[in-house]
């Protein structure tokens, strides 16, 4: 699956009512933001989330990603050690980050510093999710004093080892932004800090990445920023997807900045096609019949249909099902059961073979619920499929070419309908998913 959602978030502790006290009254903004991004997060179901903090261990010419089991974490410090986190680590997650950086002979990997103990840049941002969502396991990872390049360089390795893994992973890029925004801030005032804040929220909240180039280290650091790097990991990440940007909110209380950015990731293959491949490519590997259908999107939910599947490989059809009106619980399941049919049952042609997955396109068309017409005015033999009946007796036409009496008249031919005899019909459409 790969990345199914990434957020840009900040850590102030003070937002944790158990650590601010009223001050986190001083943030509504960014509170309201954070409620916002769990509860998507607790709508996508990420198996995985992904952290990128700036507060985990720093290695100048390293990108660290920590290979624990287990990790934990707690506000002890601040007087809030109730506020605790136990976690599992996805090992085979981190393990594939290793092995493709291995691969490319680049810097990041398990071997810099073993640490089960969570940082602040992590556990601002999971203390809001926790609240309404708990089942996912984490992979934390690390910046460095590498070039911006290298960051976003690495970012593209992580989206691409999520996919190889075929995980659910949510991206969090925690950082804030200008420490030096007011005379009074606690790291002292800086003009380039309202330059920087700006410019910063202009190019993540857009989305349009081409432009971190324009915000070099000479401005970052006069700033006095602590999650550039977080964010250009962030944005080689969502270069290798198709996404929507958000700037959901910003606020710099104390003179701090604190910005929250949303990305939304659309879907490379049509899920309709997607879950075709998979009926097909699991049953002629393994005979398996009944598929697991995880994460369907919403349009699928609840909803039943007839289904038409067609298998072509290399350009030859090779397999050919379909149901007008729905035989299984579900869609999804109508989807299933016509591929499997189309690639192993079907009497007019050989069942696709395994060697031949990668070569097979897959046409869903799906059947919109059929309605009755009282004059022939209401069809059009192009746009609309046809279902003429006699009590028990019934003939299927798709769209296609010819005119509306030849495709009536195929139907009751179909059906053994006679002229003389009455007859029902109705009509449908076919709504085409393709794909390979």
């Amino acid at each position: 699956m790969g990345i199914v959602g990434a957020y840009m978030v900040p850590h102030p502790k003070e937002l944790i009512p158990d650590i601010g006290r009223g001050k986190e009254w001083k943030y509504p903004r960014t509170i309201e933001a954070y409620r916002r991004i769990a509860q998507e997060i607790r709508e996508i179901e990420p198996e995985t989330i992904l952290v990128i903090s700036p507060h985990a261990a720093l290695f100048q010419d390293y990108f660290h990603i920590f290979p624990e089991q287990s990790v934990h974490g707690d506000f002890q410090g601040e007087g809030a050690g109730q506020i605790r986190f136990d976690l599992s680590n996805d090992t085979e997650l981190v393990n594939e980050i290793e092995r493709l950086a291995e691969g490319k002979g680049f810097p990041a990997g398990t071997k810099g510093q073993a640490d089960e103990f969570l940082d602040v840049g992590t556990m601002v941002p999971l203390y809001f999710i926790q609240q309404v969502y708990s089942k996912f396991k984490l992979v934390r990872i690390g910046i460095s004093d590498l070039s911006d390049a290298n960051h976003q360089f690495f970012g593209r390795m992580i989206a691409r080892a999520t996919e190889n893994t075929d995980r659910r992973v949510v991206v969090l890029a925690s950082g804030d932004l200008s420490h030096r925004l007011l005379p009074d801030s606690p790291y002292g005032y800086m003009p380039e800090g309202k330059v920087y804040d700006e410019a910063l929220m202009k190019v993540m909240g857009e989305g349009d990445f081409f432009y971190m180039k324009d915000l070099p280290p000479a401005l970052r650091n006069a700033a006095g920023e602590c999650g550039h790097r977080a964010f250009l990991i962030l944005s080689g990440i969502l270069q290798e997807t198709d996404y929507q940007a958000e700037a959901v909110s910003y606020e710099s209380p104390y003179g701090i900045g604190h910005g929250v950015c949303a990305y939304y990731i659309r879907e490379k293959d049509d899920p309709y096609v997607k879950i075709a491949k998979k009926a097909l490519q699991t049953y002629v590997r393994t005979k398996e019949q009944e598929i697991p259908l995880y994460h369907l999107p919403r349009e699928m939910e609840g909803k039943k249909g007839g289904v038409y599947v067609s298998l072509y490989v290399n350009g030859i059809l090779r397999g050919s099902m379909g149901t007008v009106e729905a035989t299984q619980d579900s869609l999804a399941q109508e989807i299933v059961k016509n591929t499997i049919s189309a690639g192993a049952f079907d009497p007019r042609h050989q069942p696709i073979t395994e060697e031949e997955l990668e070569s097979v396109e897959y046409s869903v068309e799906v059947v919109s619920e059929p309605e009755i017409v009282t004059s022939a005015r209401e069809l059009d033999a192009k746009r609309y499929g046809v279902i003429v009946t006699n009590g028990w007796d019934r003939g299927i036409v798709l769209p296609g070419r010819g005119n509306v009496r030849g495709q009536v008249e195929k139907a009751m031919v179909q059906a053994g309908i006679s002229e003389k005899e009455p007859v029902q019909i109705k009509r449908f459409e076919l709504e085409e998913h393709r794909g390979s």
